[in-house]
């Protein structure tokens, strides 16, 4: 992936990537998911899906898919037509960055946590931060190559809102989620490995980012193991009624497939459920972007608008701190409050 900003209530857009197609109903073969793919991040996914096992990567591509109000959104789109209950693209398991995966315990052996300083979680972004640091020498380059960077993410993302900017009782889970991730790091950084050499030490700053790489690219596989899934975790999502696949596992081979929920025509963007659950704020904290419309569950009080009153949250100006914006969108999307006049009026 290229860099990304987000949307205003969207997933990320990539405004300087050349290579990304608009897409239609013909599909240019250079954006199929293939080793000779135009953009070069994107081919290098791809490539290390195909290398790694992976079926079906001819039946995708990547591309801008338009949105409400024009804009242009990253995503992944079918190649050519499909049938309804059609496995098109599958991936070994083998091939998931997970916590139960060797190279990620063998990674971890020496690293004695008998206080449980650090959960699933904290311990899959710890070695993503790691992973990063080995650069092009990992196995993981292409899939980390494809995350936000945090340049990108202090664009939209809650978890790097500036201290002071709300009220208290709207300020991000985030802070806490930082504070519990400390005597982790600590931890880790003290735990000398076979596995680890000082020339992939990283900062405390670059272990947060990637808890909120981790946080929104992270599934459960069957084992109960926290996971990040090549090319899987590109997929969009949006309303129910629009939702066009379902990523399943194929017992048989013991791998993850997208099924086609209904026939998909070639150039159709891929659409699935994020489980959201009911809590907008949850969804918002972990993505960084609104929910789907028909999945929001407005509140006139209740913890997702504490905070987010007119009283305590006027319209900030038009060139406020980005995230302060997204925080702005998320109060008018979901709490019933009587619009105020913003601040650079009062």
């Amino acid at each position: 992936m290229p860099p990304w900003r987000q949307s205003p209530g969207g997933r990320w857009i990539a405004p300087a990537m050349a290579a990304a197609v608009v897409a239609s109903a013909k599909v240019p073969p250079d954006a199929v998911c293939a080793a000779s793919a135009r953009d070069a991040v994107w081919a290098e996914l791809c490539h290390m899906a195909t290398d790694c096992g992976a079926t079906g990567a001819e039946n995708i591509f990547m591309g801008l898919f338009p949105k409400d109000g024009g804009r242009l959104v990253r995503g992944i789109g079918a190649a050519r037509d499909l049938s309804e209950g059609q496995r098109f693209f599958c991936i070994p398991e083998a091939c998931t960055l997970a916590t139960d995966a060797e190279d990620f315990l063998e990674h971890w052996d020496g690293v004695h946590d008998e206080e449980g300083l650090c959960n699933d979680e904290m311990r899959l972004a710890l070695f993503v931060a790691a992973e990063r640091k080995r650069g092009n020498a990992s196995r993981w380059a292409a899939l980390l190559a494809a995350l936000p960077s945090e340049t990108e993410l202090r664009e939209f993302h809650p978890a790097f809102l500036p201290s002071g900017l709300l009220p208290e009782a709207a300020s991000s889970e985030w802070h806490g989620d930082a504070r519990r991730l400390r005597p982790c790091f600590e931890l880790y950084m003290a735990s000398p490995s076979e596995e680890q050499d000082d020339s992939v030490d990283f900062t405390f700053d670059e272990a947060f980012v990637a808890l909120v790489q981790a946080r929104a690219y992270n599934s459960l596989t069957d084992t109960g193991a926290s996971a990040m899934f090549p090319i899987a975790d590109l997929v969009n999502t949006d309303r129910k009624e629009r939702w066009n696949n379902d990523w399943v596992r194929n017992p048989v081979g013991d791998e993850m497939c997208f099924i086609a929920l209904r026939d998909i025509e070639a150039g159709e963007e891929l659409l699935g459920d994020y489980e959201p659950g009911p809590d907008p704020r949850a969804f918002f904290m972990d993505f960084g972007f609104l929910m789907p419309l028909d999945q929001r569950a407005r509140g006139k009080n209740g913890r997702i608008c504490e905070g987010l009153g007119p009283e305590d949250f006027p319209e900030p100006p038009p060139d406020a701190h980005p995230v302060l914006l997204n925080y702005w969108r998320f109060a008018e999307a979901f709490c019933e409050r009587t619009r105020s006049p913003p601040r650079h009026e009062l």
